[in-house]
C-alpha cells in the first residue's frame, strides 16, 4: 500500500485550492520539521519567511548539507530528507512559506524543543512540533513527564504558539497545531493551555503517535475546551501512543513495518488521500497499555522521579550526549555504564557476589 512518499507522487501536483488540506498533509509537515534547519529557515524572533523553494536551495548550498541528513540512531534521516524535498519542490507543498524555527537543547534544564511553522496559500499557518531527537536530554525529559505536572518543552511549545500568532508572519491568523511522537503531546499542550485568544482561532490539533496526559489532566477546562479540535493517529502496534490518556478523535493506522517499527510515520499506509484505518490497536498495545498505568499507579511521584534519575545518572556515566555517542562507544561506554551500575547496586563497595557480614545483598 502507499506512503507519504506516493502520496507526494500521486497529489503533489495539486494545490490546496483543488484539494483542501487533511491529515496527511499535517503529518507531511510534521515529518518535515525533524530537518535541522538552522541557518536556513528564519527564527520565530525574526518576524520573516522564506518560500519552500528558497528553503531547498538554502539548505543544499550547506557546506554541512550531507552531514544534516543524519538524524539519530532512531530516526530514518534519508527517508525524512528524501520527503523533505520531494515535498517542498511540488506544487502543493511548495506554495508554503517557512517560518519560525527553533531548536532548543539544553541539558541544565532537562529541555529539548523544536517547531517550525508554514504559511499556507489561504493564509493559515501550520505550528509543527518535533518529536524526540537523538539527545539523551531529551529522552530525558520524555521521561520526566511520568512525575513532572509540566516539562519544559511542553511550556516552551505554548509559548512558541503565542509568539507565531503574535509577532510573526502568522501574526492572528487561524492555526492548525501538530506534530509526531513527542510532537503531538507538545501540539496538544499549547493548544489547551495556551491563550485564549490562540484557541479561537484554532482550527484543528493532530496528534501522530504521541503520548497522552494523565486522565485527571484531561478533565481539567482548558483541556475540555479544545476537545472537539483535537484528532489522534496511532499505528496499530504503538507504545508511545499509548503512553498515558488521549482525548478527542482517535484512529488506528495500517502500517508497512512490524512492532514497534511502526513508530516511524513514513511506514504508515495510505488509501488514497486519507489514512487507511484499522478497528482497533494490537494486543500487545493494550497489554503494555494496562501494565504501564498499573506500574505508575503502585509508585508515587518521588518513587518515578527516582526511578528515572537513577537510569539517567547510569547512562551519564558513559560521557555520552546522544544516542548515537551510546552506539559508538563501543567497549569503553559499556564499561562505563556498567560501573555506574554497580555503584548504584552496591554504594558501599560491597562485592557483587557477598556483601561485607557475608550474605548475599538483596
Amino acid at each position: 500500500m502507499p506512503n507519504l512518499l506516493d502520496y507526494l507522487k500521486w497529489r503533489g501536483d495539486l494545490s490546496f485550492r483543488a484539494a483542501p488540506f487533511c491529515a496527511v498533509d499535517a503529518l507531511v509537515l510534521c515529518q518535515i520539521c525533524y530537518a535541522r534547519l538552522e541557518g536556513v529557515v528564519p527564527g520565530k524572533d525574526e518576524r520573516r519567511s522564506v518560500s519552500a523553494w528558497e528553503t531547498v536551495d538554502r539548505f543544499s548550498a550547506l557546506p554541512d548539507a550531507v552531514e544534516r541528513r543524519y538524524l539519530g540512531v532512531l530516526i530514518n534521516g534519508e527517508k525524512i530528507m528524501e520527503l523533505f524535498f520531494q515535498a517542498l519542490r511540488s506544487k502543493r507543498f511548495g506554495s508554503l512559506r517557512l517560518f519560525a524555527y527553533e531548536n532548543v537543547t539544553e541539558e541544565e534544564n532537562t529541555k529539548q524543543f523544536s517547531a517550525l511553522s508554514f504559511l499556507l496559500p489561504d493564509k493559515t499557518v501550520f505550528c509543527a512540533f518535533r518529536g524526540t531527537d537523538d539527545t539523551l536530554v531529551g529522552w530525558k525529559e520524555d521521561f520526566a513527564m511520568a512525575f513532572l505536572p509540566v516539562v519544559p518543552a511542553q511550556q516552551a511549545a505554548a509559548e512558541y504558539v503565542q509568539t507565531v500568532f503574535t509577532r510573526s508572519p502568522g501574526r492572528g491568523r487561524p492555526v492548525r497545531l501538530g506534530g509526531h511522537s513527542k510532537g503531538g503531546n507538545l501540539a496538544v499542550y499549547a493548544a489547551a493551555c495556551g491563550s485564549a485568544a490562540v484557541r479561537r482561532k484554532l482550527l484543528g490539533v493532530y496528534n501522530f503517535d504521541g503520548p497522552g496526559f494523565p486522565g485527571s489532566r484531561l478533565e481539567t477546562p482548558e483541556f475540555q475546551a479544545v476537545r472537539d479540535k483535537l484528532v489522534s493517529f496511532t499505528p496499530e502496534v504503538s507504545i508511545v501512543g499509548m503512553l498515558f490518556d488521549r482525548l478527542g478523535e482517535f484512529h488506528v493506522v495500517a502500517s508497512s513495518e512490524k512492532g514497534l517499527q511502526q513508530h516511524d510515520a513514513l511506514s504508515w499506509q495510505l488509501d488514497g488521500p486519507h489514512f487507511a484505518l484499522l478497528e482497533d490497536v494490537s494486543a500487545f498495545s493494550k497489554f503494555f497499555d494496562r501494565k504501564l498505568k498499573k506500574y505508575l499507579e503502585e509508585r508515587d511521584t518521588a518513587r518515578r522521579r527516582e526511578l528515572v534519575s537513577s537510569i539517567f545518572d547510569i547512562v551519564g556515566a558513559s560521557k555520552a550526549h546522544t544516542l548515537t555517542d551510546l552506539k559508538n562507544g563501543g567497549f569503553e561506554t559499556s564499561l562505563a555504564i556498567l560501573s555506574a551500575i554497580l555503584r548504584k547496586s552496591f554504594p558501599n563497595g560491597k562485592s557483587a557476589r557477598r556483601g561485607g557480614d557475608g550474605n548475599i545483598p538483596e
